[in-house]
């Protein structure tokens, strides 16, 4: 993973606050003219996120495992081309924000 790609990356939920067990939903599309051999996807999400690609499952409860030290992360890499088909593409990303501050669902920036 080329990490310089990842300084474009910003967390986005939809509300400015976050509270214990909020669930939100994200939805993008995208036209492409040709399936790609490979389209890489890096997911992260502070605690668990299920991945719909045109309508079809394709990844069931991802998310990070994050250590208990602060800037140790976690991300999903997810090749999405054998969902995608040509013209329009729908993705979809229902995201589970358990905010219970365990060890593993503690935000840790660097």
């Amino acid at each position: 993973m080329d990490t310089h790609s990842l300084q474009k990356a910003a967390w986005i939920w939809p509300v400015a606050e976050f509270t214990r067990n909020q669930r939100a939903n994200f939805f993008f599309e995208a036209e492409i003219d040709a399936i790609p051999a490979t389209a890489e996807a890096v997911i992260v999400c502070e605690t668990r996120y299920w991945l719909f690609v045109n309508g079809k499952l394709a990844v069931f409860e991802g998310g990070l495992f994050r250590e208990s030290t602060p800037g140790d992360g976690y991300f999903d890499t997810v090749d999405l081309a054998p969902y995608l088909r040509e013209g329009k593409n729908e993705i979809a990303i229902h995201v589970w924000y358990y905010g219970n501050g365990g060890r593993n669902n503690s935000y840790c920036a660097k």
